[in-house]
């Protein structure tokens, strides 16, 4: 597995989660399970980051639409 993908928490040994845009374009060209073997983590560990990738672009959309841009 690249390092390419794992950011660094700021203790502890570094997140296998990668960052939303490389999510996303991950996940528009594999499915879960793939994803998951990639990165060496289980499978609902993967939906859960999409799942929170998710909450935050609503929360993104929702404020923009908010400040009327």
């Amino acid at each position: 597995m690249d390092n390419i993908f794992l950011k660094q928490k700021k203790r502890g040994r570094p997140s296998r989660c990668p960052d939303l845009d490389t999510l996303n374009l991950l996940y528009t060209t594999k499915t879960t399970t793939e994803l998951a073997e990639m990165m060496g983590v289980p499978r609902d560990t993967v939906r859960g980051w999409i799942r929170r990738a998710r909450k935050v672009a609503r929360a993104a959309a929702e404020e923009k639409k908010e400040a009327g841009v």
